[in-house]
């Protein structure tokens, strides 16, 4: 027998707050990105490199990872059973509303976009496995 799927009311609030969360993200990064002694780094001294991008991506995936443990915290208090489910309706909903405009309106797609994308994805079911990760010691 299958395990039995949370009901709506938590899926619509990890939903909302998911789309929260990365509002707030957008947010913040637009303190952040002046803000943090690594970016500045970075950009002083290794932008026009073949090194700047991929770890300017790498250190923002890291940073955006530890803001998302609030609402893998409020996954876990909901519900340990059912994570997945919970991870997709944080997850899907933020990243439909955030990137339908370029979706289809038909700007080439390069392999920052897709990096972007990748990020957004992976960022909040990274939070998850860290926190379980912790949690096991």
């Amino acid at each position: 027998m299958s395990p039995k799927l949370p009901s709506l009311l938590p899926l619509a609030i990890v939903a909302v707050f998911g789309l929260l969360q990365f509002l707030a993200l957008a947010l913040l990064w637009g303190h952040l990105g002046q803000l943090s002694p690594v970016s500045r780094w970075l950009m002083d001294n290794l932008t026009g490199t073949a090194w700047f991008y991929p770890l300017l991506w790498l250190h923002d995936l890291l940073i955006n990872v530890l803001l998302c443990l609030p609402l893998v915290l409020l996954i876990r208090r909901i519900s340990d059973r059912h994570s997945v489910p919970l991870l997709v309706a944080a997850v899907v909903p933020a990243f439909v509303y955030f990137n339908w405009p370029l979706l289809g309106s038909g700007i080439a797609v390069t392999f920052w976009h897709l990096a972007g994308w990748v990020s957004t994805l992976v960022m909040v079911p990274l939070a998850f496995l860290l926190m379980a990760r912790f949690r096991q010691r």
